[in-house]
Parts: structure tokens; C-alpha cells; sequence
């Protein structure tokens, strides 16, 4: 009888850890805990882990190669604390992960309604950057938070992060129905920062939230010192060409022809693989909403894309041509390029 209560106590112990934790307050980089019978697993925008653990009387035990680690783990009113063995201080505080992904959390916690664009398929990065910028509508007004504060366009405080790794990188979570001439405004900000590449985080034909990876172009800013000039862009003058393509609310021009958006994609990779050298420049009414405006975003770069590896195939005998040796990856990007124009545009 003593060991199967002992064993029932052990059972209503793990009981008490076991589920899925979230980062208390975290909404830059946010720890999410997932605790099963035997192991465990983490993840933040950064990393991952997997591991085996021991539970017992408040102490959870996790070995490496070298040790094992020892943490006291106390849980009340859905709170989980891990605190230091030594010195009985708090490491970190976790609550229960009852949302959808870490942006419902956010949603939840800030009293937002930020819902992200879904796209119909699966292209895209898991790539994230430690700095998010959260954007939604109250009202008529724009809302931000940056890192999880409340955060104002003119605000300053963002252009101090040190220029290093991917802290001079954003990961921008934008309702789907803010409008382009809104978005501008934030990446005009942003370059100001000194933000060289934006993510935009979307949901794909999975419910799996994935990323657009999309460079910010250097901006001048009055009394500081002049951005970097751009990349050199490797065009080859006797063939250089510029592929005009309008975006508007109600339709799609592209070379002066209007278009279906259920053509674009076959209609530009065409174009692009016919001109090699050339520059897709796109502009984007401002009205449009953002999740029309990444739609198309999806498909332009679905197109570079298709066109990358079409040239891969013929050459190469290759479907992908990210599986080619670096110089002849190189080449082909430096064949096809795109350059989204887009307004500068000033906080009042």
C-alpha cells in the first residue's frame, strides 16, 4: 500500500507541471514550455531543445553530459516558478499556454485583436529575430507595441539597439487589415533604426505561423551620417530592364496589361525568366490592406523564385537551385532581382 501511495503521489506531482507554459510577460522572445510524462520541450524564436526530466519533491532534475541540474519548480493559480536551488531566487515565471500560438498570447494579455493574413501555401521561413513590432488598429488609430511596450512612431527609444547579429533585424506582426500606407510609415521608422530586415509573420495553408524574409533599404536621416550605399546590383547595362508592376485595390497591372491575380504568378515568372538582369519594381497602392498586400508579396516572390529554378533546371539539371554549389547560387541572384518602391513616409 505505501508504494502504490507513493506512487499516486509522484503521479499527482507531475500532474501538476505537465501541460504547455508560456513566458510570463515575454513578447520579445518568448519561452514556450511543454511538459509531458518523461520530457520535455522549449522554444523561443532562437532556439529549441528536447530533454528527459526527473520530478520529485519539487525539484526537477535534468542531466547533460557533464551533470545533473537541479531547479525547484513551484506551481499555484496556474503560475509555474523555476527558482535557484541556492539561492532560492526566482529564474524565470511561466503561466499556462491556453492560446492559440504566442501572438493569441499577446492578443490576450495586451486586449488586442491583431488577426494575421493566411496564405494558401506553405512558402516561407521559420527564421526568427529577437525584436517584434506588433501593429493593430483602435479604432481609427494606429496601436503599436515594440518588444511588448506600447510604442509611439516618433518614439525614439527603438534607435538605440546596438547594431549587432539580429538585433538590427524586425519580426512584424501586423493585423491583416492595416493598410499599406500604415505599414510604410512603421518601415520608414524602422530604417531609421537602422533595420536592415523586416519578417513579416503570417499564417500558411497549415495554421503554422511562418515568415516572409524581405530587406529594408538604408534611408538617409538629416544630421547623422549618410546610409551605405545600396548593394551593387551586378546588372548587365546591354540587357538591364525594369519590370513595371502595379498593385492596386481592384487590380493588377503589370507592363502596362492588366492581369488576374491568378495569373500573376505565371505571367511575371515569364517575364523574369525572359529578361535576365532585369529589376522587378513594384509599387502598391496605399490603400490596399495588408492582407492583400502580402498576398501579392507571397506570389512576387513565389515568382522570383520559380524563375531562380527554372534557370537552375536548364543549367544545371537542378529543381532547387538553393541545393546549388554558393558561386552558381550567387550568380542566379545576382540574374534576378526585385526592388518593392515604396513611399517614405513621415509620422504626424
Amino acid at each position: 500500500m505505501l508504494s502504490l501511495f507513493l506512487l499516486i503521489s509522484c503521479q499527482d506531482e507531475n500532474d501538476k507541471i505537465k501541460g504547455e507554459w508560456i513566458e510570463k510577460d515575454n513578447f520579445k522572445n518568448p519561452n514556450i514550455l511543454k511538459i509531458y510524462d518523461y520530457y520535455f520541450t522549449y522554444n523561443t524564436n532562437l532556439e529549441s531543445d528536447k530533454n528527459v526530466y526527473h520530478f520529485a519533491n519539487d525539484t526537477f532534475y535534468v542531466s547533460d553530459i557533464r551533470q545533473i541540474h537541479k531547479t525547484i519548480v513551484r506551481v499555484k493559480n496556474d503560475e509555474l516558478l523555476l527558482i535557484d536551488v541556492e539561492t532560492d531566487t526566482i529564474i524565470s515565471a511561466f503561466e499556462r499556454f491556453n492560446n492559440r500560438d504566442f501572438v493569441g498570447y499577446f492578443n490576450t494579455k495586451k486586449k488586442t485583436n491583431i488577426s494575421l493574413p493566411k496564405l494558401a501555401d506553405n512558402n516561407g521561413s521559420y527564421l526568427n529575430f529577437q525584436n517584434i513590432l506588433y501593429a493593430d488598429y483602435k479604432g481609427d488609430t494606429l496601436s503599436l507595441f515594440f518588444n511588448g511596450k506600447a510604442h509611439e512612431l516618433t518614439d525614439t527609444s527603438y534607435k538605440t539597439l546596438e547594431i549587432k547579429n539580429y538585433e538590427n533585424n524586425c519580426q512584424l506582426i501586423i493585423d491583416k487589415d492595416i493598410k499599406v500606407y500604415d505599414i510604410n510609415k512603421i518601415k520608414t521608422e524602422l530604417r531609421k533604426a537602422r533595420q536592415k530586415t523586416v519578417l513579416y509573420t503570417v499564417y500558411n495553408q497549415n495554421d503554422s505561423l511562418i515568415n516572409l524574409v524581405f530587406q529594408l533599404a538604408p534611408i538617409k536621416i538629416p544630421g547623422k551620417l549618410p546610409p551605405p550605399p545600396p548593394p551593387t546590383l551586378h546588372l548587365n547595362k546591354k540587357k538591364t530592364k525594369e519590370i513595371h508592376l502595379d498593385i492596386a485595390r481592384e487590380s493588377i497591372t503589370i507592363e502596362g496589361k492588366q492581369i488576374r491575380f491568378n495569373q500573376l504568378e505565371e505571367v511575371l515568372t515569364d517575364l523574369i525568366y525572359s529578361n535576365k538582369y532585369a529589376r522587378v519594381i513594384v509599387y502598391f497602392d496605399e490603400q490596399l490592406k495588408y492582407e492583400n498586400y502580402i498576398k501579392h508579396l507571397s506570389a512576387i516572390q513565389g515568382s522570383l523564385r520559380e524563375a531562380k529554378n527554372r534557370h537552375a533546371m536548364v543549367n544545371f539539371h537542378v529543381s532547387d537551385y538553393n541545393e546549388l554549389e554558393y558561386k552558381d547560387a550567387k550568380q542566379i541572384n545576382k540574374m534576378f532581382s526585385l526592388t518593392i518602391k515604396e513611399q517614405d513616409i513621415e509620422p504626424h
